[in-house]
């Protein structure tokens, strides 16, 4: 059987739609919303997210990386996805992205 991706917003997560699904992948878009994917939705459940993606093209994370967080969601089995999008643009798009990078892997 071959797995099936797909990414989901948490808000709009269901237990029922989820379970068919092979891996789950987590944007988040704010502080609140890292913090639920890192501490709620990485513990082992029918709602686990497997990949926590983070979409490092933006100026700036609209949150922080918190090290207990990440700390957290890697104990409970998440990985993070860096979208690498933002190294291959512009001056200003890469600086960016090599900093959030180097913060995330730090």
């Amino acid at each position: 059987m071959q797995p099936r991706l797909i990414i989901v917003n948490q808000s709009t997560g269901n237990a029922a739609a989820l379970s068919v699904y092979d891996i789950i992948a987590l944007t988040p878009t704010t502080q609140s919303s890292l913090q639920a994917a890192c501490l709620t939705h990485s513990q082992p459940s029918q709602q686990t997210a497997h990949i926590i993606s983070l979409s490092l093209t933006v100026p700036r994370l609209p949150f922080r990386l918190k090290h207990t967080l990440v700390r957290t969601a890697l104990k409970n089995g998440a990985v993070f996805e860096i979208c690498y999008k933002g190294a291959l643009g512009g001056e200003d798009e890469r600086r960016n992205w090599w900093t959030a990078a180097r913060e995330l892997v730090r």
